[in-house]
């Protein structure tokens, strides 16, 4: 658990420089749709996790300095979510699961073509997730008790894409899409004594963000954005309870966020 904070707090400290020449911030709440799910190595879903997540977040957006501007941003989540999968022994289980987590990502757009109130940019930059996924105790249908554990993810990724903005000096818009694809991996369970690295794949993203000029010093904001990871098997590491590892395994997110600056 401390690696993990380590690894985490210094991947926030890297990704937000450029903020510090921040001119303008927005801090927002949002909800986000959260579903994981893991497969057995036949395809077979082994578990399903859903349920709504909460969101505190900054937001800035520099302005633009000649073909460049920077973007970043900084969520605070966390949410029980429904949790219906299976035992070590595949005994069918329902319980919840907390997650509480923190992410951070840095973009620079690159404007390449632009029009009388419109522009389209090339995007790429760095972010990084933490979080922790703390299944609760439940039992079996037979009444049977399941103890739960907690997993601490880290991962920190790439993203590439195309931004395209426009809009008027009362109100601006901004689409992105784009590829995404983690750099690093690291799941540890302290109750295991174990420390696990899923593989990572290439996955995409979009987002659409609606800012509207209130006032000089005023601006409301909705950002709407969905969010796909998907990791391949670990490899199998020796833990305190035998030989394990973390199955294929798919996130999916879809989120909004109400913006203000002042």
């Amino acid at each position: 658990m401390q690696r993990f904070q380590f690894y985490f707090c210094a991947a926030l400290i890297l990704f937000s420089q450029p903020v510090l020449a921040a001119e303008t911030s927005m801090f927002g709440l949002g909800v986000e749709s959260f579903v994981w799910k893991e497969y057995d190595s036949d395809g077979s879903q082994l578990l399903k996790e859903s349920g709504p997540r909460y969101v505190l977040t900054y937001q800035y957006k520099s302005e633009r300095a000649e073909s460049i501007s920077y973007e970043f941003f900084a969520d605070f989540y966390f949410g029980d979510v429904d949790y219906d999968g299976q035992t070590q022994t595949a005994i069918p289980v329902t319980s919840t699961t907390q997650y509480t987590g923190l992410r951070a990502e840095v973009l620079v757009d690159y404007h390449f073509l632009e029009g009388a109130s419109s522009s389209l940019a090339f995007i790429g930059g760095l972010g990084g997730d933490g979080w922790s996924r703390d299944l609760k105790d439940t039992t079996t249908s037979s009444g049977a008790p399941v103890s739960g554990y907690t997993e601490n993810y880290l991962m920190i990724y790439g993203k590439l894409g195309l931004s395209l903005q426009f809009g008027s000096p009362e109100w601006r818009q901004n689409i992105k899409v784009g590829a995404r694809r983690p750099i690093y991996t690291e799941e540890t369970i302290d109750e295991f004594f174990v420390t696990l690295n899923p593989k990572p794949t290439t996955t995409l993203f979009a987002g659409w963000d609606q800012r509207w000029t209130m006032s000089q010093d005023t601006t409301m904001g909705l950002s709407i954005y969905y969010e796909h990871t998907r990791f391949d098997p670990s490899d199998v590491e020796l833990s305190a309870i035998g030989y394990v590892y973390q199955p294929e395994s798919d996130m999916q997110v879809v989120g909004a966020k109400l913006l203000y600056s002042f």
